[in-house]
């Protein structure tokens, strides 16, 4: 099966849905990567993840026409990818950029990754992924010899979650996707420490320059944090689960916020 590329533009202005021939769109723009064997050109090892995710890549490594990581990988190098969802622009210079990678060097996960990996079913037939948004971690197998390219192998996080080394084509499990998804985590899903402001009531936080406003309003029906809470400011973690909304948790309780482009305080109570 053919590898279908992304027609990027099209799909953000037509809402054309990613539909393949049983294929995955699998990506990656030629970033800083390490020199290729002298002796054979087609041979491409990574040292770096690519900066952009926008083009399909293929294995050039033996064996990968009959499995997906062939026997003997040493390392594997994970990059995961924005896709097409970037704030504010969906096709603008957010889109398909690197969010996050590891190196996973221990045998016994790279064994378990390729032994997964190559466990999945084929992916048969045409299939329509609508809401595939480009979301996709690259896994860049590595065999510590100059003269075998590195293996790397597209895992699409969303629509129909095929997997693809270029010339075999599967599909991932939930269980594989959630594990890859905890390995590269990015930064804006991580939790960092935040102090919320609760003297006139939950309503609003200032988070990164703006005023984000709660989903829901707290308060004990005076202006004041509702009981439990802390007054007037309670410690906690803010975590953001997507470029405009942002989850305050604490043992008090938890509060949702979604950003505005307010950039002056509301009226303060007394």
């Amino acid at each position: 099966m053919q590898i279908l590329r992304r027609h990027v533009l099209a799909v953000a202005i037509a809402a054309v849905a990613l539909a393949g021939a049983g294929v995955a769109m699998a990506t990656a723009l030629a970033g800083p990567r390490s020199a290729a064997s002298h002796t054979n050109p087609a041979l491409r090892t990574y040292r770096f993840c690519p900066r952009r995710d926008r083009h399909p890549v293929s294995s050039t490594t033996v064996g990968a026409g009959a499995a997906l990581v062939p026997a003997g990988a040493q390392q594997v190098l994970l990059c995961r990818y924005s896709g097409f969802e970037g704030y504010p622009n969906p096709v603008g210079p957010g889109s398909f950029r690197l969010i996050d990678h590891r190196l996973a060097a221990a045998r016994t996960t790279v064994d378990r990754l390729a032994s997964e990996l190559d466990a999945l079913k084929p992916a048969h037939g045409a299939q329509a992924c609508p809401s595939d948004t480009g979301t996709a971690i690259i896994a860049f197998f590595r065999y510590g010899s100059p003269a075998k390219a590195d293996d790397p192998v597209t895992i699409h996080l969303g629509g129909c979650s095929i997997v693809t080394n270029g010339h075999l084509n599967r599909e991932a499990g939930f269980t594989l996707i959630r594990q890859l998804k905890a390995l590269t985590r990015p930064p804006s899903e991580r939790s960092v420490p935040y102090q919320l402001y609760t003297h006139c009531g939950i309503d609003w936080a200032k988070i990164h320059g703006t005023f984000w406003k709660a989903a829901h309003r707290l308060s004990d029906g005076q202006g004041n944090p509702p009981a439990g809470w802390g007054n007037p400011s309670q410690n906690g973690t803010l975590t953001f689960t997507s470029a405009t909304t942002a989850v305050f948790k604490s043992a008090a309780g938890n509060v949702t916020f979604h950003r505005t482009a307010r950039t002056q305080p509301t009226l303060t109570c007394s």
